[in-house]
């Protein structure tokens, strides 16, 4: 997997929309969430390497099901 921004801000926009349609009040701590991911994104994004995120993930979950 690649990481774009421009993907991300749409998907950021699509949520953003879809809570808003649901009347959602979201909390501080989903902003910060946003902001986090914004600075992840921006910084895999410029490394433009290919991630297994998948098998990461799996790799990650595996440790602490232990």
């Amino acid at each position: 997997m690649t990481f774009e921004l421009e993907h991300f801000k749409n998907s950021m926009f699509r949520t953003s929309d879809f809570l808003l349609s649901k009347k959602v009040t979201i909390t501080k701590d989903f902003l910060y969430l946003g902001i986090y991911l914004v600075t992840l994104y921006s910084t895999l994004e410029q490394c433009q390497d290919k991630l297994a995120v998948k098998d990461m993930y799996l790799k990650v979950r595996e440790k602490f099901s232990r």
